[in-house]
């Protein structure tokens, strides 16, 4: 059954601590970018940043997708995250270095 299984893996708390890393991941960025980036929140590993606006967004959505990273968009300006339970800390670092590499070339 799918709870024993959450329950056996520890999943709920991977969850809870993947996601603390992932939105101090986005909230980095926002520091580095805040022309960029604003508003790093979750719960969990479903997280979400805000970008300047959507042009920006379609953008930076375009350029991670291009170097593998797959990520949504939401309302008018938005990132949004809803990765699989087995989403981990290396992926929090490999995303965050992704969306620095292409925030670096916006103007």
């Amino acid at each position: 059954m799918i709870l024993d299984v959450v329950a056996r893996d520890g999943l709920v708390e991977h969850t809870r601590r993947t996601g603390e890393a992932l939105v101090a991941g986005l909230a980095e960025l926002c520091a580095r970018y805040p022309g960029v980036f604003s508003q790093p929140r979750g719960q969990g590993t479903f997280a979400a940043v805000d970008v300047r606006d959507a042009a920006t967004r379609d953008r930076i959505l375009d350029g991670v997708r291009q170097i593998g990273l797959e990520a949504g968009g939401s309302g008018d300006r938005s990132i949004r995250f809803r990765p699989a339970l087995v989403f981990g800390a290396r992926h929090v670092a490999e995303a965050m270095e992704r969306f620095d590499h292409v925030a670096k070339g916006l103007p």
